[in-house]
């Protein structure tokens, strides 16, 4: 199931339907990467890091979707921006 078919078909709770069984809501959310030839963020140099930026964007500017995107790195903008 994905989340289109979730959104389209949602169950009896968000519809206000009162029931008298006890009812879980659960989430969760998991990131996963796949870049097996650095270390994870916490442990990588510098210039690590700056590899795995330079990759990421290299591969984002390869998607159509992104054509038109724009992208802000946080340590070169001042305190207002």
């Amino acid at each position: 199931m994905n989340i289109k078919q979730i959104l389209e078909n949602p169950g009896a709770l968000s519809k206000g339907v009162e029931s008298d069984s006890p009812i879980v809501i659960s989430t969760r959310v998991r990131l996963a990467r796949n870049l097996e030839k650095f270390p994870f963020p916490g442990w990588a140099k510098k210039s690590q890091k700056r590899e795995i930026l330079s990759s990421c964007l290299t591969a984002l500017g390869k998607l159509p979707e992104m054509e038109e995107s724009s992208s802000l790195e946080i340590d070169k903008l001042d305190d207002l921006e």
